[in-house]
C-alpha cells in the first residue's frame, strides 16, 4: 500500500511516505501556512492519513489536498475506548500513540 502520513503538531508538521509498506521519505517543516505552501510535498496518488492537534492548520492542509481518500484520526474513529470525561479533549497524537502501543 502507498500511504502518506501527516502529523500536524504545534511546532512541526512531519510527513512520512510509505511505498509498499516501506518508509521511503520523511519531511519536517514548521507548522505554518507559509511553510506548507513552500515546503510540504503532497503526493495526491497516495492515500493520506492525518493526525493533528492544530485544527486550523488541519483544515488548511485538507483544503490543499482536496481529495476523498483521506483518513483524519479522531477519538470517534480510533476504535479506542477512552476512560476520560471528555474524549474530544484527548489529542490525536496521544490516540496515535495508544494505537501504536496496542499494535506493537
Amino acid at each position: 500500500m502507498n500511504l502518506m502520513c501527516i502529523d500536524i503538531g504545534n511546532t512541526n508538521i512531519v510527513s512520512g511516505v510509505y511505498k509498499n509498506n516501506q518508509l521511503v521519505d520523511v519531511q519536517r517543516i514548521q507548522t505554518s501556512k507559509d511553510a506548507i505552501n513552500k515546503k510540504l510535498t503532497l503526493d495526491f496518488s497516495f492515500n493520506i492519513a492525518i493526525s493533528s492537534v492544530v485544527p486550523q492548520i488541519e483544515k488548511y492542509v485538507l483544503s490543499c489536498i482536496n481529495k476523498n481518500s483521506i483518513f483524519s484520526v479522531s477519538h470517534i474513529n480510533s476504535n479506542i475506548k477512552l476512560n476520560v470525561d471528555m474524549p474530544s479533549d484527548v489529542g490525536n497524537d496521544r490516540i496515535c500513540n495508544i494505537k501504536s502501543i496496542l499494535h506493537s
